[in-house]
């Protein structure tokens, strides 16, 4: 089987620490190849506990010991096996004061076949005939709502609560592991990646960036996501499947077979009616073993010191020794006492021996329980006041805290008086009525015991308020506006305790979304004539409020016109009054660009290179007066413009990887940087 593989990881842009790990091994001795195949993982550490680095990196090697050196012949049991094994190493490591966990997604080729397994929200995806598919499934909060069908993928991506997991390596003694199988294709790629990547971009993107080679794919991946805003550590593994061949295994013809079958099952029937045949003859009869609990039951509370009694054993010959077999320590003796410090089911055997080396054995398994409670807390796991105003379909996250000697069995989360069974170290509860409410948990080990935990009390409101909304754009009927004139500002007021987002849409065109403070949005007028306005907000419970309004646009011929153009040897700002004379507005040894002439008339704005850097000027049209109003130290040129108020001027910024818009009001002399929500200006 021919496979080509690429590995990339990075901090991203918003991480002080990489908390990411991978890992590929593709053993170079054949006959390694061919039993174990060529191994490849992805483990992010869990933002919120300790040492995540450690947990992802640990989880990644052991993984990788495990599986080749397991003696499970199965890929795929082998495989779960070393990820519980890595699982209960992590959590042993972990303590009351460092917590450690991560998520994991590993792929094993072999043999024309590929075995995914994952713990967490760390993916696998395939690429086949171009077509980009998810393997594995997301073991977190939104990941549970996407398979009941409340959310979409979309959706999912971006939902406020996609951080929450609900299952990874190292804070559960043990943990659930999903695995998929997939017969291999030539052609088939194989992505895997950490939510870094999959997190900071649609499928469609994500689909189109893999379709290309994967030599270049890899670094173009990090870079679209950093691109994107880089929120997280960024992990990817590419795997190419070329020429696909299988390991053909020798095997005997079917009847050659059966008669093997036969012959050896006839020579161990006869063997064995032989052996009985002669056992009966001389009489050597194996001693009986008989265990016996002085005046104890096979249930016990620790601490226990139990006495084990073999003197009921018999046998026609007289036993010779006896060897007792607890907690895996031998004693040997008639007699014995056993102290149990720990609850678990305990095996005990009892081993006889006659005279003649014959052996009788007995095995019995006590239940030794823990006679102490369960400690448990109830945390809220997105910490707010005691009152909650909730939407529709909304949750509220509870944490878990529990300990015991005896490992936790099962939960039971208690509203008001309904009870509901879980398991795991956190519960979403869906908001279904108002009211005031008290909340705890019960947590009950494997002895029965059970441990009540404080009580959370917390009054909920549904919340079908309406967000407010005003704009005194929509007050005027009709607006006359120059030809130069290019963004009229639109300026929002909105409000409300869970304000989520306001979008606007101009006649027939799709809404632009708003979500920063303060809230404009900048009008390109291409044409006069008369549209619609509509403008909506919404808050986090989907409560909306619209405001509608139709306006004329008169756009009235310029009178006065400014440019810039050479003259000897620089750019210069000139303007053409209504009367046709050109009058030179600077005469300096700068390049002057990009002019525009105030509302009134009186004032010019442009842009001016100072230190082979450009600036933004404002100058009387005179030529007096002449203020710098910036000092950005832009590399690239700028474009400034009047809004239609008269009172601010627009600049538009480049650094060469991004743009960035200010606001400079004549009247304050203030700078501001506008919100990204205008980053679709055209400089």
């Amino acid at each position: 089987m021919d496979v080509n593989s690429y590995t990339a990881i990075d901090k991203g842009r918003s991480r002080k620490h990489n908390e990411d790990y991978l890992l590929k091994y593709e053993p170079t001795d054949k006959n390694v190849l061919e039993n174990k195949g060529s191994i490849y993982i992805v483990a992010d550490g869990v933002g919120g506990l300790n040492k995540g680095d450690v947990a992802s990196k640990k989880a990644a090697n052991l993984i990788k010991d495990f599986y080749y050196s397991s003696s499970i012949k199965n890929t795929e049991k082998a495989l779960i096996n070393s990820i519980k094994k890595a699982n209960s190493e992590i959590f042993n490591l972990s303590n009351s004061d460092t917590k450690m966990g991560t998520t994991v997604v590993c792929m094993v080729l072999i043999n024309g076949k590929a075995y995914s397994a994952n713990v967490g929200d760390s993916r696998a995806y395939l690429l086949r005939e171009n077509k980009l598919k998810k393997v594995t499934e997301d073991h977190s909060f939104v990941g549970e709502r996407v398979r009941s069908g409340d959310l979409t993928e979309e959706e999912a991506r971006v939902h406020p609560r996609k951080n929450i997991i609900l299952r990874c390596l190292g804070t559960n003694k043990d943990v659930e592991v999903d695995t998929f199988k997939i017969d291999l294709k030539e052609g088939d790629k194989f992505l895997l990646c950490s939510d870094g990547l999959w997190g900071e971009m649609p499928h469609s993107k994500l689909e189109k960036l893999v379709q290309s080679k994967s030599e270049a794919a890899i670094d173009k991946l990090v870079e679209s996501a950093n691109d994107a805003g880089g929120s997280d550590n960024i992990s990817v593994i590419l795997v190419d499947i070329g020429k696909v061949s299988k390991i053909k295994r020798k095997s005997k013809p079917r009847v050659l077979a059966a008669l093997s079958y036969f012959f050896i099952g006839f020579s161990i029937l006869l063997l064995a009616a032989i052996g009985f045949f002669i056992y009966r003859l001389i009489g050597q009869y194996p001693p009986k073993a008989v265990m016996v609990l002085s005046g104890q039951d096979e249930v016990l509370n620790v601490p226990s010191e139990v006495n084990f009694d073999g003197s009921r054993s018999y046998d026609n010959q007289e036993i010779a020794s006896y060897m007792w077999i607890i907690e895996g320590n031998i004693l040997e003796g008639e007699k014995q006492t056993y102290e149990f410090k720990a609850p678990k089911n305990a095996a005990v055997t009892l081993i006889c021996e006659d005279r003649q080396g014959n052996k009788g054995i007995s095995t019995r398994v006590l239940e030794i329980l823990d006679n102490e409670e369960p400690k448990v807390s109830l945390e809220l796991g997105n910490p707010s006041d005691k009152e909650y105003y909730l939407g529709e379909d909304e949750f509220i996250n509870f944490r878990i805290n529990a300990s015991d000697n005896h490992e936790i069995s099962k939960y039971l989360f208690y509203e008001n008086d309904t009870k509901i069974e879980f398991s795991g170290n956190s519960y979403s509860y869906k908001i279904e009525n108002e009211g005031k409410k008290d909340f705890y948990v019960e947590a009950i080990d494997k002895s029965g015991n059970v441990g009540e935990s404080n009580i959370i009390e917390l009054e909920i409101f549904k919340d079908s308020v309406k967000p407010s909304i005003s704009c005194n754009f929509l007050d005027n009927s009709e607006l006359s506006i120059s030809e130069n004139t290019k963004y009229l500002p639109i300026e929002i007021q909105a409000s409300d305790r869970n304000l989520d987002r306001i979008e606007v849409s101009i006649g027939n065109s799709t809404p632009r979304i708003l979500h920063q403070k303060p809230f404009i949005y900048f009008w390109e007028i291409k044409n006069g004539g008369d549209y619609n306005i509509k403008i909506e907000v919404f808050d986090s419970s989907n409560n909306k409020n619209t405001i509608t309004g139709n306006i004329r646009i008169k756009v009235l011929p310029e009178n006065i016109v400014v440019y810039s153009d050479y003259y000897e040897g620089s750019r210069q700002i000139f303007l053409k009054n209504k009367n046709g004379e050109i009058i030179q507005i600077t005469s300096d040894n700068n390049d002057n660009i990009n002019p525009d002439l105030s509302n009134d008339g009186k004032s010019i704005c442009y842009c001016s290179k100072l230190d082979n850097r450009y600036e933004a000027y404002l100058i009387n049209i005179d030529g007096s007066g002449k203020n710098m109003l910036t000092n950005l130290r832009s590399r690239n040129p700028l474009e400034v413009f009047f809004d239609n108020s008269g009172q601010n001027i627009i600049i538009a910024a480049n650094n060469g990887v991004s743009n960035s818009y200010y606001v400079y009001n004549i009247i304050s002399r203030e700078l501001s940087e506008i919100n990204e929500n205008v980053k679709s200006l055209d400089l």
